[in-house]
């Protein structure tokens, strides 16, 4: 392992070399920032993969849609069309991707949009969607051509970005400094019992919290698993049964725990982050299936955004007789409240800003 680092450090040296260049010519203005008049959240990271962003941009719209008419942009990573598109829940996730389409489906409030071009993307989203008055930015950090109204950067609590290195030797997209470019910092995937000691924390896992930054823990939430297609059917995870866990995730650690804390057994049968389930792979998971079932009571589970890619081979599950339940999450978060109104905070100083400069206009 120390041979590989070895020769994949310069690597990461020159990758460093390149992203600090890239954000020195945006600090500088050599290059502009696009500037629109909505006020947009940005949600991201400086980690690849897995830091739970997605979960935090449904919690962020369920509450900001009360008070505001929400959007969403989103890359819509590995989808098969090129452009801006909007996300309908009746979408295949191939077409906007399984992030998005999740979303869509959990807030069909929130007009969502996936574009390659954020700056591209936000005047078509605002433009076929006038009444919208904010906007999310899903995975948002690293847009540094558009002036951001709140920057929230994420990192998981057993993985933070100040114990990783830069691609490719570990998971870093930038240098641990342009963590300074966050307003709020949120430790996601944190233990329950640490979510009120912020303070220590930060301190193991040393994080250089700056005067203008609020740091958050969040911590995810697991309710009963629910049959593919039938929401309202749940059933708990117990101590009697096995489970066949089937993921296609970045990050399968906290699940993984979780579900081996409630259950006699785990098989977990793991696919790449994203990954497109195929006919052989059912006939693979039924196989797996039949084998651990010969040692009790089994069910197999699996994740809301695999379920995404999953549900599209509906017929291929019923004629393999398969029945897969979802593992469904949301987020809890420490002094809630108190994120919510730095929330509202910034996008009503937004609103403010815009009306100041209407007025002087005039």
């Amino acid at each position: 392992m120390k041979n590989i680092q070895i020769l994949l450090w310069p690597f990461a040296l020159l990758y460093e070399f390149i992203i600090k260049i890239w954000s020195w010519m945006y600090r500088k203005g050599y290059w502009g920032r696009a500037k629109f008049a909505i006020p947009i959240i940005s949600v991201g990271n400086i980690q690849a993969g897995g830091t739970g962003k997605t979960p935090l941009v449904e919690f962020i719209c369920m509450f900001l849609s009360d008070e505001f008419h929400i959007g969403v942009l989103s890359r819509g990573y590995r989808r098969v069309t090129h452009g801006f598109r909007h996300v309908h829940e009746n979408d295949n996730y191939r077409d906007v991707g399984d992030e998005p389409l999740w979303l869509k489906r959990r807030c069909p409030q929130v007009a969502v949009g996936v574009s390659e071009n954020r700056i591209e993307g936000v005047p078509y989203l605002v433009g076929q969607n006038m009444h919208l008055n904010a906007i999310v930015l899903d995975d948002g950090f690293q847009q540094l051509g558009i002036q951001i109204n709140l920057n929230i950067l994420l990192t998981p609590f057993h993985r933070p970005f100040t114990k990783d290195s830069m691609i490719p030797m570990g998971k870093l997209r930038e240098p641990i400094a342009e963590a300074s470019r966050a307003d709020i910092i949120v430790i996601t995937k944190c233990p329950k019992d640490r979510l009120e000691n912020v303070q220590q924390v930060v301190k193991d896992l040393r994080l250089n919290i700056l005067p203008h930054q609020e740091v958050f823990l969040s911590s995810i939430n697991y309710s009963s698993p629910y049959l593919l297609g039938y929401e309202g059917l749940t059933e708990p995870l117990s101590k009697d049964e096995n489970i066949l866990l089937i993921t296609g995730i970045a990050d399968t650690s906290s699940l993984l725990n979780y579900v081996q804390s409630k259950t006699n057994q785990v098989k977990h049968i793991s696919f790449p982050d994203h990954y497109n389930f195929r006919y052989s792979d059912l006939k693979f998971i039924q196989k797996e299936f039949v084998q651990l079932f010969k040692e009790g009571k089994t069910r197999i589970l699996t994740t809301e955004k695999d379920a995404i890619r999953l549900s599209v081979l509906r017929q291929e599950l019923r004629e393999l007789q398969l029945e897969i339940y979802v593992q469904g999450i949301s987020i809890i978060m420490n002094n809630e409240e108190k994120f919510k109104e730095r929330v509202f905070q910034a996008l009503k100083k937004s609103d403010a800003n815009q009306e100041k400069l209407d007025f002087e206009g005039h």
